[in-house]
């Protein structure tokens, strides 16, 4: 989620309405992804280390995560088993969000 109102890069830079419709924002897409992932926990970070501007991160994490318990970061992408979703796969999920979402 990337907060596009303007040009900012940490929530000290918003003013109290801008991070209330944020928060909201966020809330919305969290309860999307847990609804359509069903997922077991949601990590939200907020880094901007390499893109400068304000945006989070929701990562669904589910108890079969072999980092489960653990930072997403603290492991090599080379050591997790991949799985990719077939193209159809993709638009059924896209397809879910923009129902929940809009």
């Amino acid at each position: 989620a990337v907060y596009d109102k303007r040009h900012v890069t940490r929530i000290d830079e918003l003013t109290p309405q801008e991070w209330l419709e944020l928060a909201g924002d966020l809330h919305r897409v969290q309860s999307a992804i847990v609804k359509i992932c069903t997922p077991a926990h949601i990590n939200i970070t907020s880094l901007g280390n390499v893109v400068p501007h304000l945006h989070w991160h929701l990562i669904p994490r589910y108890l079969d995560d072999p980092r489960w318990g653990n930072p997403i970061w603290l492991s090599n992408l080379s050591d997790m088993p991949q799985s990719t979703l077939s193209p159809e796969g993709y638009e059924e999920l896209i397809h879910q969000f923009r129902s929940v979402l809009f």
